[in-house]
């Protein structure tokens, strides 16, 4: 009974994965995609619309002469919850979003304060949720390191040896994810680039403060103590040049991760990096490609942790 059951909830997390990546679907495109028969996949297709986790949207002209269900993703399912902590060096800013599956904004609040400490954190994600109770999981991304929701390094020091994963879990039974920014940020830009499996983002606030964010094979790189991409502890020479450091950060990933795209954000650098004094076979060159909003960049990378973590629901 417990394969049946396992084999079951399999079927459900394939099919509901497909409707997650968006689309219009249809029963016989889902048995395609996902190796299920058309009765498993029936069964499974009634599961979900009788939670209105799908939606029955139309009917298609089908090659036998019968018109197929069409069948999509309800986006108010379930809301994402997501609060991103950003340094300042006068004051720190918490913006907290509440998006839709479809990754539409919601509601919103945005504080800012002198320390940046557990009780700001928690208030601005209190009133998100009461501005939103459809949110199901939150995610929050901090500059700085975390393993298993607690904080132990932190820009901003009030958050350092805190752990707001278990605090916002208990007081609200929601699940919870903390994550580095710019790792969330290299998750955010892999969706630009879905076909690319290999990809990391550097980022540079200011010559002191930088980090990255690396994807191998689509899968986020955490290291064995989540601390992987703390790339300013390379000891390069004492560097005053924003754009030198950049270009010899993205010099060393090529070495050691030969990753395909490199995404960079810099404040302080105006014209393209330059790879070419580094001789760097062309065949190993990765595509460079400029961030723009970096945060923009984070907000949708929180949004695909919590809908991966909806996912993993059985």
């Amino acid at each position: 009974m417990t394969r049946i059951n396992e084999l079951k909830t399999e079927n459900i997390r394939d099919i509901r994965s497909c409707f997650y990546r968006g689309g219009i679907w249809t029963k016989n495109e889902l048995s395609d995609e996902t190796g299920l028969s058309l009765a498993g996949t029936t069964n499974v297709l009634k599961f979900l619309q009788e939670r209105r986790e799908i939606l029955l949207v139309g009917k298609a002209d089908s090659t036998v002469g019968r018109k197929s269900k069409q069948y999509t993703l309800n986006k108010d399912y379930a809301h994402i919850g997501t609060l991103i902590a950003q340094y300042g060096k006068d004051h720190h800013t918490f913006t907290a979003f509440a998006s839709d599956l479809a990754g539409n904004e919601c509601a919103s609040v945005i504080e800012t304060d002198e320390t940046g400490g557990m009780e700001i954190l928690d208030g601005v994600l209190r009133k998100l949720l009461e501005k939103d109770p459809l949110i199901a999981c939150v995610c929050i991304s901090i500059p700085g390191v975390c393993a298993s929701g607690r904080i132990e390094v932190c820009d901003i020091e009030a958050l350092r040896n805190t752990d707001p994963g278990s605090l916002i879990r208990n007081e609200t039974g929601l699940p919870c994810v903390i994550e580095n920014d710019v790792n969330s940020a290299c998750i955010g830009f892999s969706h630009l680039h879905p076909g690319v499996r290999n990809l990391a983002v550097l980022y540079q606030s200011y010559i002191a403060c930088n980090g990255c964010g690396i994807l191998i094979d689509r899968k986020l790189y955490n290291g064995f103590s989540h601390a992987a991409g703390e790339i300013h502890l390379i000891p390069f020479e004492k560097q005053t040049d924003p754009k030198d450091l950049l270009e010899k950060q993205a010099a060393a990933l090529c070495a050691i991760l030969n990753p395909e795209y490199i995404g960079y954000y810099s404040e302080d650098i105006s014209g393209d990096p330059d790879l070419s004094r580094f001789n760097i076979p062309s065949s190993q060159l990765p595509k460079l490609e400029r961030i723009n909003d970096f945060y923009a960049t984070v907000q949708k990378g929180l949004i695909s942790i919590g809908i991966n973590n909806l996912l993993k629901k059985d």
